[in-house]
């Protein structure tokens, strides 16, 4: 466990637990991110900073919730909130957080954090996907970048097309992770499902899987493994590293990820210039169907000073941690309005601002039901049988019963 703690005791104490605190490529960031704070508002907030590695958090926070003996405060996924509603340990925060800084968030933005009129999590920032494309090989298959999905899956054919580098490794269209092994491999399909008209859950909370809008786009998936357009069986990293390698034509993925590209490529910091990114296109020109992956902010009912905790969230939500962030290279976002217009507002890299431009139309997963990580599972064993070539249509039926059961529908 890493600790950073500021030695001034007269005023409320509070802790944070933010699992980059554990990572030494975030020290940096952090520290100017803490420091800043403290120079704020260090006459109101003692801060007190511990991080376990992320692997360790969930299961970490769920037995210190437990017990009472948690954090004040904590980063966590938006999908993992409902494990921590079920222990009753949330506070409502509805209370602290400023009037200016909810009407900046929006409505939309807190309403997935609202129950019963409480607060229960702030957005901290946002993580948004969009499409990675490789431009030395849409040349060489002759293709534009696509502006819908048809587009999409028209050059991804043409890309695999091109057959073998000149090493005779295979080159691929669209990667599609489906190694069966990793958390949240099953949300990879949520672009294709909203870009063929379907999609998971409907706003009355039913689960609308088994639609033709979907049969089509599993069958679609399968056809994109059938036909060795995407490898099979590969998780996370060995995709970014095989997009990395250049034998990769398309790939959805968080901008983070480009510095692991230029880890992995041979070619360095000089493989940035043959990579683009788009928002990942839907059904028409200008449409996104991409999804954002969010962190929040959440209090526990032991915080004996919610006004305290209240204003380290609120800072954290805001411009100057988003900016320092930026600076830093993070690849964050925020969901606030007036942070994304003043700390993006003159970016003028291609990457950057088709991130940006994603977080206009990307979508937030239905990550609030404590079912949803158990779904994501079952979803992720679907994409596998399609890869290995069971029936789509009963693939789909089947996992529709299941997820329903889940569900209790």
């Amino acid at each position: 466990e890493a600790t950073e703690t500021s030695e001034d005791t007269e005023i409320p104490t509070i802790v944070l637990n933010d699992w980059s605190w554990a990572d030494a490529g975030w020290t940096d960031c952090l520290t100017e991110v803490f420091d800043t704070f403290r120079e704020q508002y260090g006459d109101q907030v003692n801060l007190e900073v511990v991080g376990n590695s992320y692997a360790d958090t969930l299961s970490t926070l769920l037995v210190q919730a437990a017990a009472g003996n948690g954090p004040d405060v904590a980063m966590i996924k938006a999908e993992w909130l409902p494990q921590f509603l079920e222990l009753d340990c949330i506070a409502d925060i509805s209370g602290v957080i400023s009037q200016e800084a909810k009407d900046d968030y929006g409505e939309t933005s807190l309403s997935s954090y609202t129950k019963d009129g409480e607060l229960l999590a702030l957005p901290f920032f946002s993580q948004p996907y969009a499409l990675f494309y490789n431009k030395t090989l849409l040349a060489e298959a002759g293709v534009e970048v696509p502006t819908t999905f048809d587009e999409l899956l028209a050059a991804s054919e043409k890309v695999a097309a091109l057959g073998t580098d000149e090493s005779g490794n295979k080159i691929y269209g669209l990667g599609l992770v489906n190694s069966g092994l990793e958390v949240a491999e099953g949300y990879n399909i949520f672009p294709w499902l909203w870009a063929r008209g379907g999609d998971f859950i409907d706003t009355d909370g039913n689960i609308v899987l088994d639609s033709a809008e979907n049969l089509q786009a599993f069958q679609e998936i399968q056809n994109l493994y059938l036909t060795e357009q995407s490898p099979v069986g590969l998780s996370y990293k060995e995709m970014r590293n095989l997009f990395a390698s250049g034998n990769l034509g398309f790939f959805w993925d968080l901008q983070s990820q480009t510095a692991s590209f230029v880890q992995s490529s041979a070619k360095g910091d000089a493989f940035l210039d043959e990579i683009g990114a788009i928002p990942i296109p839907g059904a028409t020109a200008g449409d996104g169907v991409g999804y954002v992956n969010d962190v929040v902010l959440v209090v526990f009912n032991t915080c004996e000073n919610l006004d305290a905790a209240g204003i380290l969230a609120e800072y954290l939500g805001g411009e100057t941690t988003i900016q320092i962030m930026y600076d830093y290279g993070k690849g964050k976002m925020s969901s606030r309005q007036s942070v994304m217009e003043d700390v993006f507002a003159n970016v003028d890299d291609e990457i950057t601002e088709a991130y940006v431009e994603s977080m206009k139309t990307n979508r937030s997963l239905p990550a609030m039901n404590l079912a949803f990580a158990d779904a994501d599972e079952e979803i992720t064993n679907a994409v596998t049988e399609l890869a290995t070539g069971d029936d789509a249509a009963t693939v789909l039926s089947d996992l529709t019963a299941k997820v329903k059961e889940l569900y209790g529908q």
